[in-house]
């Protein structure tokens, strides 16, 4: 367990503008803002939805900023 919560923190650490993240609630977004304890995903690139998250919500990193489609 112990190494699952460093694994956890070191994902949540790593979270940078740009990634492609799901949160614990199935929402899927694109990073566009971070601060030490919240993220600011944008949801619908149309409508330009921006939803704010606190960091611990993040499920998942899906896709760094950078790496292919």
């Amino acid at each position: 367990q112990q190494k699952r919560d460093a694994e956890r923190r070191a994902m949540l650490a790593a979270i940078g503008k740009g990634d492609r993240v799901v949160t614990r609630g199935g929402i899927c977004g694109t990073v566009i803002g971070l601060t030490e304890t919240h993220v600011v995903l944008k949801v619908d690139e149309n409508n330009n939805t921006k939803i704010e998250f606190l960091r611990g919500a993040i499920d998942q990193i899906v896709k760094k900023d950078g790496e292919g489609k």
